[in-house]
């Protein structure tokens, strides 16, 4: 299925994330020749070699878009992909107040999708969810809400891309590898998933991040089904 979360969703927590950090593997297109225009309320890039379809961008990824003006800077700014309209144009999230028209934009469309979907098969082992659709009683599309996993999902993408770009055990990048690697857990932790195992669109269990399981009157999961030992004094 779908991650928890996609490039958008990293926004939340890091605005400027797509311009800063662009591995070079992770580069889906890139040029100068972008054109901003309006199509009544709609914000729309579009460029002769943008390659939207071949490079496979989708909406939840995000654009880089930059260009400087003679006395101020027109473009600087990480804006998500609404949907793609053609090879060679998509909409934008925004609004066309905070857009102006302009030609010979430079753009630049980056993504992690390959640690969301690691960030994904890690939130599934960690809580048995089975993302085979096997009909299981974890089937993932019993999930009450996906988006119980979203929060919990970026900080972990986020650790792993801050860690990947950090030089030093100290400096900027590793910091906030930390700060997200502290976020996940306590996120983690936190976390209530809700599942509608008999698809009639209320809750049937609940699942907690920081449970554990309780030996109430000789019986329940984790008690042992062997006597202790005694130890002798």
């Amino acid at each position: 299925m779908a991650n928890f979360s996609t490039d958008e969703n990293l926004l939340t927590w890091e605005p400027d994330l797509f311009r800063n950090v662009a591995p070079q593997s992770q580069k889906l297109t890139q040029g100068s020749d972008g054109v901003i225009r309006h199509s009544g309320t709609a914000v729309i890039l579009s460029a002769a070699t943008i390659g939207l379809v071949n490079a496979g961008i989708t909406s939840g990824h995000v654009v880089y878009l930059s260009k400087d003006m003679t006395n101020a800077t027109l473009y600087d700014v990480c804006i998500p992909v609404k949907s793609v309209a053609t090879s060679t144009s998509c909409l934008l999230e925004a609004k066309t107040t905070a857009c102006p028209t302009a030609s010979s934009v430079t753009y630049r469309i980056s993504s992690f999708d390959a640690q969301h979907e690691n960030a994904h098969f890690t939130l599934c082992q960690r809580w048995g969810i089975d993302d085979d659709d096997l009909k299981t009683d974890n089937d993932e599309a019993d999930l009450y809400n996906r988006r119980q996993l979203r929060a919990v999902s970026c900080y972990d993408v986020l650790t792993h891309v801050f860690g990947g770009q950090m030089t030093s055990l100290d400096d900027l990048y590793a910091q906030k590898s930390e700060t997200y690697a502290g976020h996940y857990s306590r996120a983690l932790a936190a976390t209530k998933l809700e599942w509608d195992t008999d698809s009639d669109s209320e809750v049937d269990r609940t699942s907690r991040g920081g449970s554990i399981d309780l030996i109430v009157g000789n019986s329940g999961d984790a008690y042992p089904t062997t006597d202790y030992s005694r130890i002798e004094d």
